[in-house]
């Protein structure tokens, strides 16, 4: 809709300008009309710029992750969930940060606050053209899959196989901002 806004409203101003050439107007009236038309196309590209640009793309993975809940599974069926918002309620949560400097930390609190139940410091990417993030810690890397990721929530699984590819775990974690 402002594009073609834009593009009747410059065509316009240079019908004017075309009409006021074109009846021997002096030099200054025409470069005064001339500036005035640079002017005010200049104007009308860079005021309707912004509306062509979308900022829903812009969400980023980066930031805290607080835990919700940790599913396990063995041999396909569902063998452990571990509802942690549940029983957080003390005012701390547990949580995974993924740092802009590609660092994270992983930080799983005891129920009571009184201290850190696990802490871990490691590494992360994203693997090129995929949904799988790569997580490096105590030197082992592991990539996980991103099942679901929105401004508030994530979802990622982790799969261990064996050498054949028999997978006999499956390990599904849910976060929210």
């Amino acid at each position: 809709m402002t594009q073609s806004l834009t593009a009747g409203l410059v065509s316009c101003v240079l019908k004017v300008l075309l009409f006021l050439f074109n009846n021997n107007m002096n030099t200054m009236k025409k470069f005064f009309a001339y500036f005035a038309f640079v002017l005010i196309t200049a104007f009308l590209i860079f005021a309707c710029s912004s509306d062509d640009s979308s900022d829903t793309n812009d969400i980023t993975i980066i930031g805290k992750w607080y835990v919700v809940k940790l599913e396990g599974y063995y041999d396909g069926v569902l063998d452990d969930v571990d509802n942690v918002k549940q029983y957080e309620t003390n005012g701390c949560r547990s949580y995974f940060e993924l740092k802009s400097d590609y660092t994270f930390e992983y930080v799983s609190y005891f129920s009571d606050c009184s201290g850190f139940n696990q802490q871990i410091y490691g590494t992360w990417g994203m693997l090129e053209n995929s949904n799988q993030l790569r997580l490096n810690f105590n030197s082992v890397t592991f990539d996980w899959t991103i099942l679901t990721f929105d401004e508030n929530n994530l979802t990622i699984e982790l799969e261990e196989c064996d050498n054949i590819g028999n997978c006999y775990y499956r390990y599904v974690n849910f976060y929210e901002r």
